[in-house]
């Protein structure tokens, strides 16, 4: 015998003859599972809180959101993070709140989920996702952490980086523009995040490295300044009133601002693709071609270990030329072992 149930409609596609929906007037469409039994603890569940408007149940997917927005994690996130954050926290609560997690959230449910916003936020999307599973995992309203390790098309990490050529071009579409020359050459030579390096003061600078916190990790950074870097920073023009590097005054340039400048300078150079975090990957790069170490490298950047050697097997180019040094450095090597013997 078939039990009907009120609200319950089919929507057919190419891929599944049959995706199960809860619609019911004023209320948002939901995604209901394929086994009958999960669909009728579902819709059981959200019609019965349709009826009686009570608030999310403990164990509903907006309840374990609740708990992670609680948590000193997440109140421990920048400003900045909070904001991508809490529209994918929102997103959750209107898809699927009152559902109970364990339920709701399955590994083809996170899948799509994630899958519905644009590559460039999807791994930022399941990241976020990831997190609100644990905190289920803790609170015993998921068994597994479906949002771990997902594959997804187009969300591959961002991968440009400025050539030399590409530098030149940028700088001569600056023009006279001192205060984004500036900045452009701190995050040339610093190899910092943008938003770290508008907040830059005069006073952590002592002609030899400039000191910051960066906001992101909370690390106290040391940057050895470049030759290129110090003879920017002293020819600058300054008061004693100054107190941000990249600003005329008490207050830094916005972060929203200064990628608009740098996006329509970008334009006029015909590097439309190219934004400032590049020039930050760009730097390590040049580093390691130089020569440095991945602790060195580390040791500027303020990243960890193993994630500067992801950021160098990504960017570092496997062309002829770094073949022939490697191949340079082997024969310089053996002729140093020969002369050793020969005089021995």
């Amino acid at each position: 015998m078939q039990i009907r149930i009120k609200y319950v409609t089919v929507r057919p596609s190419l891929k599944d003859p049959k995706r199960w929906y809860w619609q019911r007037p004023g209320h948002d469409l939901v995604r209901l599972s394929n086994d009958p039994a999960i669909r009728l603890t579902q819709v059981t569940q959200l019609n019965a809180d349709a009826d009686d408007g009570s608030a999310c149940a403990r164990g509903s997917v907006a309840w374990v959101v609740e708990q992670y927005q609680a948590s000193d994690d997440y109140l421990a996130l920048k400003r900045g993070t909070l904001k991508y954050y809490k529209r994918f926290l929102n997103d959750l609560r209107k898809l699927f709140g009152k559902l109970p997690f364990k339920e709701a959230m399955t590994r083809r449910v996170s899948v799509d989920f994630v899958r519905r916003y644009k590559p460039s936020m999807r791994r930022q999307a399941a990241a976020v996702l990831v997190n609100v599973f644990n905190v289920a995992l803790y609170y015993h309203s998921a068994e597994v952490n479906h949002a771990h390790k997902l594959k997804l098309k187009g969300g591959n990490r961002r991968e440009t980086t400025f050539e030399e050529d590409q530098h030149a071009a940028w700088l001569t579409a600056c023009g006279g523009d001192a205060e984004m020359r500036l900045a452009y050459t701190i995050l040339r030579y610093s190899v910092q995040r943008p938003g770290d390096v508008l907040k830059m003061l005069w006073d952590r600078y002592n002609g030899d490295t400039i000191k910051l916190r960066q906001e992101k990790t909370g690390k106290l950074v040391e940057v050895p300044c470049h030759a290129e870097l110090r003879q920017a920073l002293d020819y600058a023009k300054r008061d004693a009133k100054t107190v941000f590097i990249v600003s005329n005054g008490y207050k830094p340039l916005s972060y929203s601002r200064f990628r608009e400048r740098f996006r329509r300078i970008a334009d006029r150079a015909g590097l439309p693709g190219h934004q400032a975090r590049d020039l930050r990957r760009s730097a390590a790069v040049r580093m390691s071609e130089a020569g440095a170490t991945i602790q060195q490298i580390s040791a500027v950047a303020g990243w960890s270990i193993d994630y500067t050697q992801r950021i160098l097997e990504t960017y570092i180019p496997r062309n002829v030329e770094m073949g022939r040094g490697a191949i340079a450095k082997w024969e310089q090597r053996e002729a140093e072992k020969s002369n050793a013997l020969e005089k021995k």
